[in-house]
C-alpha cells in the first residue's frame, strides 16, 4: 500500500483518470431516474425524512431519485425545520 504522498501525487497527475471513476460512481445509482424534473411529494419527503427501516440505496430503488438528490433533499429538509423551530423561539 502506497503512502498518501505518493497516492496524492497519482491523483495530480492523473485527473482524468480519476474524475471518470468518480463519474462511474455516480452513474451507478442514477440509472432509472424517471422522477426527473418532477416535484418532490409529501410521501416521499416524510419516507426520506423518517425511514428507519431504508438505508439510501433502498430509497433510490422506490422513489426513482438519485442518492445524491435523497440526500440533497434530507439535507434541505432538515435545515428548514431547524429553521423553524428556532424562529419559534
Amino acid at each position: 500500500m502506497g503512502s498518501y504522498k505518493a497516492n496524492r501525487k497519482w491523483r495530480l497527475s492523473h485527473p482524468t483518470e480519476r474524475n471518470s471513476g468518480r463519474k462511474r460512481y455516480y452513474k451507478q445509482f442514477q440509472k432509472g431516474n424517471w422522477n426527473e424534473g418532477k416535484r418532490w411529494n409529501e410521501a416521499d419527503m416524510h419516507e426520506v425524512l423518517y425511514s428507519c427501516t431504508h438505508n439510501d440505496r433502498q430509497l433510490h430503488r422506490e422513489l426513482g431519485r438519485s442518492v445524491a438528490a435523497i440526500q440533497h433533499k434530507r439535507c434541505q429538509l432538515w435545515k428548514e425545520i431547524l429553521l423553524c423551530s428556532t424562529n419559534k423561539s
